[in-house]
Parts: C-alpha cells; structure tokens; sequence
C-alpha cells in the first residue's frame, strides 16, 4: 500500500510542480499547439490543454520519479519501520504530571 501511494505521489508531484510554470510556457506563441494555457478557455479545455501538456513534457520523467520512490519504498520501508517501532518507547512523550 505503500509503494503504491508513493508511486501516486511521485506523478502527483511532478503534475503539481508543472502547474506553476505552465500559464508561462509559451509566451510569444503565435501558433496553437494545443498545449499552452489561454485566459480565454474555459475550464474543461483548459484540464484537456494541461492533460496534453503534461503528457508531451514530463510524463516520462515522473514515470520515472514513481518507479523510483516506489521501488526505494519497497527495498527501505521495511527495515526503516522497524527502526521506528523499535524506538518508538524513547521518543514518547510523558508528562511529570502523570507520573
């Protein structure tokens, strides 16, 4: 469950992170390629140019940023949670109040 969530994450990442740059992409444009934001589409337009931009820009490298936070999931997560059981009784917190 895990591994899956941080493949989900590794493209959420890359989508958001492509979202502040993708209005400015193309300034200057005098084509439409389909790809670049305009204030005058309207919202489905819009999440279908940013779906086409996504996929011709960056899909590839996320693809590869998923694969590898899953498989560094897969290979860690494992030991590292049992280092954190094992040191969960040192790192809670107990009140001289309640002693």
């Amino acid at each position: 469950m895990a591994t899956t969530f941080g493949a989900f994450a590794g493209f959420g990442y890359g989508a958001l992170m492509n979202l502040y740059s993708w209005p400015f992409a193309a300034p200057g444009t005098a084509s439409d390629a389909g790809l670049y934001w305009s204030p005058t589409l309207s919202f489905a337009e819009s999440v279908e140019r940013y779906a086409t931009f996504y996929l011709a820009t960056s899909f590839v490298h996320d693809a590869t940023r998923a694969a590898a936070t899953a498989l560094l999931i897969l290979i860690a997560g494992a030991p590292v949670l049992r280092i954190l059981h094992r040191y969960r009784a040192r790192a809670v917190w107990s009140s001289a109040a309640s002693s």
